[in-house]
């Protein structure tokens, strides 16, 4: 499955990157692939479902993407940046942040297998949670291998740090995404940044099925897509770490 769904008119000295000109694209893992929400300048909201990262170069070939999705394995030790993502958001929602597996992890044959090569590389085994998702993170940890220059434009974010970053308060939501109080949080935030994000989210609903694409996927795909057109605050601020997150740059940040 591949291609648009839907149309609607709708980082620092590091850590900071500069806003970003032109196409801001966010990308969220889905049941079948991956959905990504672009936004330009002039407005325009575009999105597809895409059963390969490519696809997505493809649709875009230009603009910043935030992706929800491991960038950076390590080998040697768990990376840095969750332990800082658990603390910007507090005991509420730091479960939102899964410990990313090793790379000899992810590339295991079998969820038995990785689980053993993690606690030989990182003290631990590896949840189902993350398992489920090591096809997606191989298929970017290979995509950004054979091409490191896409890694200029092609940056991992989480939606939960973005909303927070986002929220007048600065503090992140208090409700499960996927609760209906949950969305309703989420899109009260998103409106003061993208008046139309309730029309883009309807029309990503109404074009797509449930089965593919579940509406926490469009709120996250959103908020990405939002936060590529802003100021990113990247963490952590060291150059040497393996892995970075970015979010939108606010009034606490440098």
């Amino acid at each position: 499955m591949d291609g648009d769904r839907g149309d609607a008119r709708a980082i620092v000295t590091l850590p900071t990157l500069e806003p970003a000109i032109g196409v801001a694209i966010g990308v969220d893992g889905c049941r079948c692939g991956w959905l990504a929400v672009s936004l330009c300048d002039d407005g325009v909201a575009s999105w597809g479902v895409f059963a390969g990262f490519e696809e997505v170069l493809v649709r875009w070939p230009e603009g910043r993407i935030l992706v929800d999705m491991p960038i950076g394995l390590a080998d040697d030790a768990p990376r840095a940046v969750e332990r800082e993502a658990r603390q910007r958001l507090g005991r509420g929602r730091a479960s939102s942040v899964f410990a990313v597996p090793s790379r000899a992890a992810v590339y295991a044959p079998n969820y038995e297998s990785a689980c053993e090569r993690n606690r030989e590389r990182l003290g631990v085994a590896i949840s189902k949670q993350a398992w489920y998702l090591t096809p997606k993170i191989r298929e970017l940890d290979r995509l950004l291998a054979d091409d490191p220059s896409r890694r200029q434009r092609i940056v991992e974010a989480h939606p939960e740090l973005c909303f927070a970053a986002l929220a007048a308060d600065g503090v992140a939501m208090a409700q499960s995404k996927k609760t209906d109080a949950g969305q309703a949080e989420r899109y009260a935030v998103l409106t003061q940044h993208l008046a139309t994000a309730h029309i883009v989210r309807e029309a990503i609903l109404r074009s797509t099925r449930r089965a593919d694409v579940a509406p926490d996927d469009v709120a996250d795909a959103l908020v990405l897509a939002v936060s590529a057109r802003m100021a990113l605050t990247r963490i952590p601020a060291d150059a040497d770490a393996c892995a970075h997150m970015v979010f939108p740059t606010n009034r606490s940040d440098p």
